[in-house]
């Protein structure tokens, strides 16, 4: 007779799951993210996207502009951008644009601000009335040139993790519910102090690290594909816990990785050898920018039209599975990839392994596309490496077939 039951011993260290869980043997005893790096604080909320938050500072501006002439009517303002002039509960359209028209608009307050991972845009940050839901007061004084941040969660929703983001700006919350941004340092007064706890500083003296190794150590770690695999079920159920070296070797090697990281996750940020200077050679024909039929981009050849999002009401996008083409690499893409071989100390059966036997061309709309987009990469989600599995899928993807990304 088949067994219909397993005994099950519940892990109070990780909140007594009803279901079984996998987590390192060590795991709860590693001290949790907040134990580490003890400040953070909350996306910001807007609740009006669409009249706040811009892709170019112009359009921002021509918005601000008629929202503050006393000219423009408020039945005019509801007609230009309706949801501004809607109300609720905790917001009166009227009575707050009445408000404003007196005060007259802040000065700087258009500001940087991380929309999405990788997607920066422009916030009108409205520090006194109801016009930003959530503007995140207590956050803005720690939002300053050369500060980082890092997105991470109490509870993961969804299975696969994908905290860890990085950002230098005012953030938003990073998919459903409430994202907790740690800052790397503080303001205190006119001074910059590290955000590390008094345990997290003493460990660093022992270990002869600088303040920041621990930031970038966390950001290393909350990366790290092997964390990910082996604490997959106790990710979801608390602050992600920390493993700390015994060594400072280990723990100023893990920080390099980390700064590389937080480099390469800053989409603003210049990195030598990806997008400044002289690229590497594996990495020249990658994600190339091309064109049905050769010939430069130009005009429309920019426009993404390719079904990567539907429309919906109220200003929501829904994601859609767009255009991919799998096929197999050139002669010369190949010969370019196996160029960093030396440089990474990889044979290139190894890196071939980690980018995938195939590649991918990712169409814009009919004519634009990037060509050239490994198959690991193509299966890159944010804060987490395609499996194994995922890549030999994708890697066995027959040439000109067509495909969709995962997730």
């Amino acid at each position: 007779m088949a067994q219909l039951y397993e005994t099950l011993t519940p892990a109070l260290a990780l909140g007594l799951p009803l279901l079984a869980a996998s987590a390192s043997a060590d795991y709860s005893s590693w001290p949790e993210l907040h134990d580490l790096l003890p400040a953070s604080f909350p996306g910001v909320k807007t609740s009006r996207d669409d009249f706040l938050v811009a892709i170019d500072r112009k359009t921002l501006e021509e918005r601000l502009s008629a929202y503050f002439d006393p000219k423009v009517s408020h039945e005019e303002m509801a007609r230009l951008f309706h949801s501004v002039m809607e109300g609720n509960s905790g917001y009166d359209p009227v009575a707050t644009r009445t408000t404003l028209l007196k005060r007259g608009r802040k000065a700087d307050a258009v500001v940087r601000y991380a929309y999405r991972p990788f997607d920066v845009r422009w916030l009108y940050r409205e520090p006194e009335t109801k016009l930003l839901d959530r503007n995140r007061a207590e956050s803005w004084p720690h939002t300053f040139e050369g500060n980082v941040w890092l997105e991470a969660r109490e509870k993961q929703a969804k299975e696969a993790f994908s905290r860890g983001t990085i950002v230098r700006h005012l953030a938003d919350n990073f998919g459903s519910g409430l994202s907790s941004f740690f800052p790397m340092r503080m303001a205190q007064g006119d001074t910059k102090v590290p955000n590390i706890s008094k345990s997290a500083g003493v460990y660093l003296k022992a270990n002869r690290a600088e303040t920041d190794d621990l930031f970038h150590h966390v950001v290393a770690i909350l990366h790290c594909p092997q964390y990910r695999h082996e604490n997959h079920d106790a990710l979801r159920m608390g602050w992600p816990r920390i493993p700390l070296p015994k060594g400072s070797e280990t723990l100023i090697a893990s920080a390099k990785l980390g700064q590389t990281l937080v480099a390469l996750l800053d989409p603003e940020s210049p990195v030598p050898g990806v997008t400044a200077g002289a690229v590497r050679p594996e990495l020249k024909l990658i994600a190339k920018p091309s064109r049905v039929g050769g010939g430069n981009l130009a005009g429309d050849d920019f426009a993404l039209t390719a079904g990567w999002g539907h429309a919906q009401g109220g200003g929501i996008v829904m994601p859609a599975r767009g255009k991919t083409v799998g096929r197999n690499y050139t002669e010369q893409e190949l010969a370019e990839l196996k160029g960093g071989e030396e440089k990474l100390g990889l044979s290139s059966s190894d890196l071939l392994s980690l980018v995938g036997m195939t590649t991918f061309d990712i169409y814009l709309n009919g004519s634009a596309y990037w060509s050239n987009v490994p198959a690991a990469v193509c299966g890159l989600h944010l804060g987490r490496v395609s499996g194994p599995q995922e890549v030999a899928q994708l890697s066995r993807t027959r040439p000109a077939q067509k495909a969709a990304l995962p997730g």
